[in-house]
């Protein structure tokens, strides 16, 4: 409003309208609580302001032209309430809130808050959240969250593909090369077909799997690398074992003479077994071979009544996998022989393959009084929770005899009876091993004492057969017996390697 009158107060900023304050009214400030009263309008031609007016005080008078005191006008109370005039804004008329009046009644006490069911007071109502500015709610970060993980996917799906060029393709599909595997590959033509569903069911390390309807047949194809040496027959024939424990029960196999695979000689044998899902009994044939530090396995089957043409077709297929050059200059690097001495007496054996060594405990003294060394290898399989372990005594004994290995065999073998046949019902039969050593063979080390190989089976008490290795050699005055052993099961992976320690005794330092 352009007329309106600013309180007298210096520090107040409150506004009347003149038309609302009849002439000669006090007035009080509902802002600042000042008293002062309006004068009456000055006629046109008077040039000098009224007297002051009481209540205004003598240095303060309010311009002419304003009505004597009187009846204050709607709005205004006598008693000091102020009523804002109509049309005046809140924050305008409005007195603040901690502005009392000396006359004014005092103000009503709260509302109690409100009591619910249970005679508690009921909460108060929560005001709805408000995303802060620039912030990301929770759904965003959903989104972004999600948006990553596919990219993430999608980028590895490129690579894998990019790696794996004929995982994309089904039967017919083109040529490719596996550098990674050191492979080239020409898919069969349909009705063979990739099979990802039975490759996930046989796992690592087989990548490739094609099946064929009517009649049905798959076949299977795997490898792994070895990196610093040549896979061990154990493995390689490991490699075949596993995926038939996983398919089928009451597996026969029987050995394929000369078989071949890459122009290599292979770990080979047909099988015959019956479906774990209740299907037919299928029949296949298998494969393995180890290639420049390369392991490679090939698992194929169908219904016992269609191996003829689908056998023809699994040696097909295997012939379309071809070797690359990528691995021509690979060379083994295998650990290096490592001697272990006696303690207090002059002899040695030679550990080919770095992989015993004398534990914290037991000690030689307590497997055996006669105990002078105790070793043990170790070695951890893929797929098992514990390693596969093989164990070492040398005893120095006093000479009886003019034949230290018959002597160290009697010794032995009396001793594991004196342990075992205290229980009743058990009894220990040795079974003298000839020929070659099974399994995987050790690096070789020209052998310098006799070494003679046993099946310890132990009748009675199930998991306690073991394959021992006795050797003994005359040392000075002394007959130093080396007897090694392990599980019957896990012959595959020790018995060349029992065999090649026991076999290098010698005397020395």
């Amino acid at each position: 409003m352009s007329n309106a009158l600013k309180c007298p107060s210096p520090s107040c900023t409150f506004l009347f309208d003149p038309s609302q304050v009849p002439p000669g009214a006090v007035v009080t400030c509902p802002r600042c609580g000042m008293r002062f009263t309006l004068g009456p309008a000055a006629p046109p031609t008077q040039t000098a302001p009224p007297p002051p007016q009481p209540g205004y005080g003598a240095t303060q008078t309010l311009p002419g032209g304003y009505p004597p005191p009187g009846a204050l006008p709607p709005g205004f109370a006598p008693t000091g309430t102020y009523a804002p005039p109509p049309g005046y804004p809140p924050q305008q008329t409005a007195p603040p809130a901690d502005l009392a009046f000396a006359d004014a009644p005092p103000a009503a006490p709260a509302a109690p808050p409100p009591i619910g069911p249970d005679g508690k007071p009921a909460p108060r109502p929560r005001p709805a959240s408000r995303p802060l500015p620039n912030a990301v709610s929770s759904g965003n970060t959903l989104l972004l969250v999600v948006v990553g993980v596919a990219l993430m996917a999608g980028v590895g799906l490129m690579v894998y593909f990019k790696i794996n060029p004929i995982r994309s393709g089904g039967g017919g599909a083109s040529a490719g090369e596996l550098r990674e595997r050191n492979l080239v590959f020409d898919p069969p033509p349909a009705p063979w077909a990739q099979d990802d569903e039975t490759r996930l069911a046989l796992g690592s390390p087989f990548f490739l799997v094609f099946k064929r309807e009517s009649p049905e047949a798959y076949m299977a194809f795997g490898s792994r690398d070895f990196e610093s040496r040549m896979p061990r027959p154990s493995e390689l024939r490991e490699g075949l074992m596993k995926p038939l424990g996983v398919l089928f029960e009451e597996v026969e196999t029987t050995p394929i003479e000369s078989g071949k695979w890459f122009g290599q000689p292979a770990t080979a044998f047909e099988f015959r077994g019956r479906s774990k899902n209740g299907g037919p009994t299928q029949v296949g044939e298998c494969h393995a071979v180890a290639v420049k530090g390369m392991g490679y396995w090939s698992v194929c089957w169908t219904g016992e009544g269609d191996s003829k043409t689908a056998f023809a077709e699994f040696d097909d297929t295997r012939n379309r996998f071809k070797l690359l050059a990528l691995r021509d200059k690979w060379a083994p690097k295998e650990g290096a022989t490592r001697p272990f001495g006696g303690h207090k007496y002059s002899y040695q054996v030679l550990d080919g393959e770095s992989i015993w060594a004398e534990p914290a405990g037991p000690k030689a003294d307590e497997v055996d009084p006669a105990g002078n060394l105790f070793l043990q290898a170790k070695e951890k399989r893929k797929g098992r929770d514990f390693p596969l372990e093989a164990e070492l005594l040398a005893l120095v004994l006093d000479p009886s005899g003019d034949d230290p290995l018959a002597q160290g065999v009697k010794y032995v073998q009396e001793r594991r009876k004196g342990e075992v046949e205290k229980t009743p019902g058990v009894k220990v039969v040795y079974t003298e091993r000839a020929g070659p050593p099974e399994g995987d063979p050790a690096n070789p080390i020209d052998a310098t004492a006799k070494v003679a190989r046993f099946e310890e089976k132990v009748q009675g008490a199930r998991g306690q057969t073991r394959l021992r290795v006795v050797s003994a050699l005359r040392v000075g005055d002394k007959v130093v017996v080396v007897t090694a052993w392990c599980a019957w099961d896990d012959r595959r992976l020790f018995e060349d390697r029992l065999t090649q320690i026991a076999g290098s005794l010698r005397e020395g330092p």
